[in-house]
């Protein structure tokens, strides 16, 4: 009796991962310096936001001066109408003005910015003062689908495997990346007004999928509808929350980096393999669509499988089941 084999997890040691500046600036490791998650690899100038603004009648401000928020910037009066009035939205610096257009840009002061490595390993090459290429041992989960470009930042979770819980996302969750186990459209559209940088979730429902923007950027594990996160994978999360990850999105890949061998991680040659107990499987038949299980041994043409979520024993056909390890 052979299935599936589900190439979800693939241990990579010589993973070549970017990381790059905002803008360019100094990089201050050199080819082949071995560097740890936290090291400082590179520095610079960073002004993260720059809004152009309209105004009406008298601009208050020059290019070049300094402002600070909630600062009156512009004033307008017309006979006996009352004055309109417009303030800065944030601290920053007038760059430029268009008396045409009658418009201005307000940027925020440069402060600096200092980029980690995010995964320890060894510089293989530099791009002349914006980034970084380290080799590192990785771990590459594969994922269902996923939309919006490449970001990296730091992990954290939400909730169970089953439901990212009353967390209320707020401004600390910042450039980061979210793990939960079902993404609806409340959780999106707070994470997006917080500027959150990308969400890992077992599940979404497709209608929502298809009318997401892609920023944040998001991957799904397990597939359309509300379904949960393996759990297996949902407590490996857990177990290196505050760790630097990198989602490719189109691929649909998430990259972890990890020096440790993970068993479960391990990878099985071939497309299809044997069946055999002990294995840990996926589910895909309607009814019980991507719950994982321990395979305990055989009915006949079926296969007995123990599935975790639900604490019972199913029997299964081989074609309704991938092999994620042995």
């Amino acid at each position: 009796m052979r299935a599936l084999v589900l190439k979800k997890y693939k241990r990579n040691k010589n993973s070549l991962v970017e990381r790059q500046l905002p803008t360019e600036g100094d990089v201050l490791v050199k080819i082949g310096d071995v560097v740890k998650s936290f090291s400082k690899v590179a520095e610079c100038l960073y002004s993260e936001k720059t809004q152009e603004m309209p105004f009406e009648g008298e601009l208050l401000k020059k290019a070049g001066e300094k402002v600070f928020a909630n600062e009156l910037l512009w004033k307008s009066k017309k006979g006996i109408l009352q004055a309109k009035e417009g303030k800065a939205p944030f601290s920053g610096i007038i760059s430029s003005i268009n008396e045409e257009e009658k418009t201005f840009i307000i940027k925020r002061q440069q402060r600096d910015y200092s980029l980690i490595a995010g995964a320890p390993g060894k510089i293989k090459n530099i791009i002349d003062k914006k980034a970084v290429l380290i080799e590192a041992s990785v771990l590459e989960i594969t994922g269902v689908a996923g939309k919006g470009e490449d970001v990296s930042g730091e992990l954290v979770v939400l909730g169970t495997h089953k439901d990212p819980g009353n967390v209320e996302i707020d401004k600390n969750y910042a450039g980061k990346i979210i793990i939960c186990g079902f993404l609806n459209s409340y959780l999106y559209s707070k994470a997006k007004f917080f500027g959150v940088l990308g969400f890992v979730c077992g599940g979404v429902d497709y209608s929502l999928y298809s009318s997401l923007s892609s920023n944040p950027s998001f991957i799904i594990t397990t597939g359309f509808g509300q379904l949960l996160m393996d759990p297996m994978l949902f407590n490996y999360f857990k177990s290196v929350a505050s760790r630097f990850i990198v989602l490719r999105p189109t691929l649909p890949q998430i990259i972890v980096p990890e020096e440790q061998d993970l068993k479960w991680a391990s990878s099985i040659e071939g497309v299809y393999t044997d069946v055999k107990e002990g294995q840990i499987v996926q589910i895909f038949s309607q009814d019980h669509y991507g719950l994982v299980g321990t395979v305990l041994g055989f009915d006949k043409n079926k296969v007995k499988v123990e599935v975790w979520e639900e604490d019972k024993i199913l029997k299964i056909s081989p074609d309704n089941i991938g092999i994620i390890f042995q």
